[in-house]
């Protein structure tokens, strides 16, 4: 038998999402309807996959609404040509490392990450930023452990303000692994 009033995917998405409201009457729906059912189960298993995946760069929203689904988060902070040491315990799921620096004039945030040679691994442009806290947060994962490139890494951020990009912060961070 097919459904007569399938859910929209959108709704779905939502629900698997923790974003929808009202519940109770998609609910009901899927506990009554195969083809819906089948749909979200399928639904369930990608979104699953992806809840694990986190960006390199994250907005504070994001940084709070992984930790709400029970994601363990260590928050660092480090001002601009700091040289820190990040200790990555084994039951910690990101370090989110807040890169400070003077950003209330920014119309765009770029971050380069550099091993300790000074080449440039990673290069991402119009990161997201708060410009009134004046930091960009990085999130560095357990799978970064096998991150190739020689000594720790650098962080620098660029501020493009009327049209120059000027260096805002470096920030060198030792990573602690725990052992395997």
């Amino acid at each position: 038998m097919t459904c007569t009033d399938p859910i929209p995917f959108e709704k779905l998405v939502d629900l698997w999402c923790g974003e929808l409201a009202d519940t109770e009457n998609v609910e009901e729906h899927l506990f009554a309807c195969d083809d819906c059912a089948a749909q979200s189960a399928q639904l369930d298993r990608l979104i699953g996959s992806l809840l694990h995946l986190v960006p390199p760069v994250l907005t504070r929203g994001l940084r709070d609404r992984l930790e709400e689904r029970g994601l363990k988060i260590l928050d660092m902070a480090f001002e601009p040509g700091a040289r820190g040491e990040a200790y990555f315990a084994a039951d910690l799921d990101l370090l989110v490392f807040a890169l400070r620096a003077e950003l209330a004039n920014a119309q765009r945030v770029d971050l380069d990450v550099l091993d300790g040679t000074g080449h440039v691994h990673f290069a991402f442009t119009h990161v997201p930023f708060d410009p009134v806290r004046g930091e960009v947060l990085v999130a560095c994962q357990q799978h970064f452990r096998d991150y190739p490139g020689e000594g720790d890494p650098e962080f620098r951020i660029y501020a493009v303000e009327a049209g120059t990009r000027r260096q805002a912060g470096a920030y060198i961070i030792k990573h602690v692994w725990p052992p395997l």
